[in-house]
Order: structure tokens, then sequence, then C-alpha cells
């Protein structure tokens, strides 16, 4: 349940951010699987000890183990960046859908975020948003996210970093500029996000990429 749990918040991030990575709770799974693994271990000590047999580190090394697990999900909640209220909603694929938009409505407001991308370079603002979007090209945001998903066919964060990728097509051009540089330039707030991001739209990574520009 709480994985499940996890993925819809990621989902959710998804259609509405373009800087997860600041939001998520990915740590979250990684701290749910060490404290899956201790209690897993303490069943196992706990039928050795009805069995009558001990090992050297019984009632030392697991609690340990969940003191760790303790510390380290403490540190990373106190640093996870909060969300108001103005940012949550539901996944698109929780939501009533009372209507669809017609293909023209979806084709004016494709066209609208094509340009607010191409000219405006939108893409460049680190903590774009899908509300911001929104106010931006004077569309809803349900507009905006209906046509994301029913005629382009993927979701906000994956539209946003597509064009942040071909800008950085462009700057990976200039051998002379470090790679970090160019993920910070482009919009993303750290080199792993952008390597993850590059290697879907491109098939390889940044750094491969402009190699194969010689």
């Amino acid at each position: 349940m709480a994985f499940n749990l996890h993925n819809r918040h990621c989902q959710q991030l998804m259609e509405r951010f373009s800087d997860i990575e600041q939001r998520a709770v990915g740590w979250f799974s990684t701290v749910l699987l060490i404290w899956g693994a201790v209690w897993f271990m303490y069943a196992v000590e706990f039928a050795l000890g009805a069995l009558g047999w001990h090992w050297f580190g019984s009632g030392i090394v697991l609690p340990i183990f969940e003191v760790i697990a303790l510390a380290i999900f403490v540190q990373k909640a106190l640093g996870q960046r909060s969300l108001h209220s103005a940012d949550k909603g539901l996944p698109r694929a929780n939501q009533g859908r009372t209507a669809l938009l017609s293909d023209e409505k979806m084709q004016r407001v494709a066209s609208k975020l094509e340009l607010s991308m191409k000219e405006d370079k939108l893409f460049l603002h680190n903590d774009l948003s899908l509300k911001k979007l929104s106010e931006s090209i004077a569309e809803t945001e349900n507009h905006i996210s209906e046509t994301l998903s029913q005629l382009l066919q993927t979701n906000f964060f994956q539209f946003v970093n597509g064009f942040r990728v071909e800008e950085a097509k462009a700057e990976l051009k200039d051998k002379g500029k470090l790679v970090t540089n160019i993920a910070l330039d482009v919009g993303f707030n750290s080199k792993s996000t952008f390597n993850t991001a590059f290697k879907k739209v491109a098939g390889c990574s940044p750094s491969a990429y402009r190699n194969l520009l010689n």
C-alpha cells in the first residue's frame, strides 16, 4: 500500500511540476526496503530463538539497523520540500472527467504550448509548474493536462523536459562548456535528472552525444 501511494504521488508530480527531483520522495522507497528487511530479520531471529538457536549479534545488530533506518527517515523527512494546498491535486487517472475537449480546442492549446516553449522558452525556468504555465498562456490547468495526455500523449514533466533536452543538444556543441553547467542552464536542477531525461529522449548520455558531434 505504501509503494502504491508513492507511485501515485510521483504520477501527480509529473503531471504538475518540471522539478520533481526537489518534490518527490524517492528516498522513501529505500527506507521502506530497509525497514522491511529489518522486520523480516526480526521475524527470522524470533523464529530461531523459539527453536533455541541464537547468533552472536542477537539483540544488538538488528536494533542498530533499525535506528539507522529511523535516522535516515527523519533526516530525509525534515529536508523534504513541502507541497502547498495550491500545488496538490488528484492525478488525472483518478479524476472524474465530465467532458473531453474538442480536437480544435486541443489544437489551439497545443499551439500555445509550443509557442510558449519555442519563443518564450519557459522551460528554462527550473521551477516551472503546470500552474505557472497555465497563467502564462491563459489556459486552465485542466485544459493543458487534457491536451498533453489526449492529443500529445505525454505529461507535463516529459513535455517540458523534451524541450530542455533539445536546447541542451545545441549547447553541447560548445565543447568548452561543462555538462553540469548546461544542465542548469536549460532548466534542470541536477545533473543526474538531466542525464536521465537526456538518455530517455536521445538514447544516450549527454557526454556520448557530444562525442558523436565530432
